[in-house]
């Protein structure tokens, strides 16, 4: 029964070829666990924008609106008469 060694190749094409099949190897494994890790990051993403980004929607929506209000109550010492009384109430209203 023959045992087979690998022999180092002694030539300058085996050499070459040996060089190319390893870093095509290489080259494939670090793509295959590239894919893999890019994979794991996505889902780890998605997972904290959902749980994450409504409470920050909410804020963001919430700081506009009291800041829109805070704008109709600074410029209510425009109102001269009741038009514009009413003009400011109407606003403050449709805010809140």
């Amino acid at each position: 029964m023959k045992k087979y060694h690998f022999k180092i190749p002694t030539t300058l094409g085996s050499k070459l070829m040996l060089a190319f099949a390893s870093m095509t190897f290489l080259n494939l494994s670090i793509g295959v666990t590239t894919a893999f890790i890019w994979e794991e990051l996505s889902n780890k993403i998605n997972n904290i924008v959902e749980h994450s980004l409504p409470p920050l929607n909410g804020a963001y929506i919430l700081e506009r609106s009291s800041g829109n209000i805070q704008t109709i109550i600074s410029n209510s010492y425009k109102i001269k008469d009741e038009f514009d009384y009413k003009k400011f109430e109407v606003d403050i209203k449709m805010k809140l």
